[in-house]
């Protein structure tokens, strides 16, 4: 005799077995990182950089239509409207720091041994003679009790894409997003108006590099053109430049090589800077028109 609740058991199970399956619900999708987008580029650098562009390549309809210029293929007075405010060239004044004191005793040691061994007429000295007068500057730019993290570069082969040329820096010191790029002024023709739009445009390609991947880094490039006398300081930014006109005198080279590299020191190391809103006084004129 069959149990009817065996058979009602059976029919339910069947029945259940029949019915589609229940849908699981769908997963949440896990939360993915978010990365935020770049920084848009800084209007006042955009604007210089246009300009920049039209004083380089004036007859060209696309940047380097004429293949790639060299930085020693330009001069000041073609790119230095890109600089002027309302015609005048903008000027800082550094915060000067003391060296650290072994560091002074060891560069004025090796400034009377500069001294002893060059022409006792500054304003005649070699190519040597500034080179080493600018590597004894250089050398202690980055000096510091408290930290070494300074580098210094040699011989750079710089490209820059934005603006279409390419050239050399002698020097490039950096520490932490300051950076100082050096430039020796030749003894030649046009020399000093080479070799300061060469100093900028140097200083161009390393803030480029230095925002390549942040706009809204605070980075600041340094430049220095720098001869046997003249030294032409520039603060570049996102914003703006800015030029410092220096000197040695030939009646104390010991001192004013000694305020070079205070000079040099306190850019390096990031100390203030006082902004002045004229144009840069021309003590020169000849050698040196702004």
């Amino acid at each position: 005799m069959k149990d009817p609740q065996a058979d009602f058991k059976r029919e339910e199970q069947e029945q259940q077995e029949k019915q589609e399956p229940l849908e699981e619900p769908p997963l949440e999708d896990s939360p993915k990182a978010v990365t935020p987008p770049p920084s848009p580029p800084s209007v006042p650098r955009l604007a210089r950089v246009a300009k920049l562009k039209r004083l380089l390549y004036p007859d060209a309809d696309t940047v380097g239509g004429k293949g790639r210029l060299s930085f020693n293929e330009v001069k000041w007075e073609q790119i230095g409207a890109a600089y002027k405010v309302k015609y005048k060239t903008l000027g800082f004044k550094p915060t000067l720091l003391e060296l650290p004191s072994s560091t002074h005793c060891t560069l004025m040691d090796q400034v009377a041994e500069l001294l002893r061994t060059s022409n006792i007429d500054v304003m005649l000295w070699s190519g040597n003679e500034t080179k080493d007068l600018i590597r004894l500057v250089v050398r202690y730019a980055g000096d510091s009790p408290e930290d070494s993290k300074v580098k210094v570069s040699s011989g750079c082969t710089m490209i820059n894409e934005e603006l279409g040329v390419s050239g050399r820096a002698d020097v490039v010191i950096s520490k932490d997003d300051t950076r100082l790029v050096v430039v020796q002024c030749k003894r030649a023709v046009n020399s000093y108006s080479k070799g300061v739009a060469q100093m900028m445009l140097a200083a161009e390609t390393v803030l480029a590099a230095e925002l390549r991947h942040n706009e809204s880094s605070k980075a600041c490039v340094y430049g220095l053109l720098a001869g046997s006398v003249a030294w032409t300081w520039m603060r570049l930014d996102s914003k703006e430049g800015r030029f410092y006109l220096t000197s040695i005198d030939a009646k104390d080279v010991a001192g004013g090589i000694q305020k070079m590299a205070r000079i040099a020191h306190s850019l390096i190391h990031g100390k203030p800077v006082t902004l002045v809103s004229e144009d840069v006084p021309n003590r020169n004129k000849r050698a040196r028109r702004f």
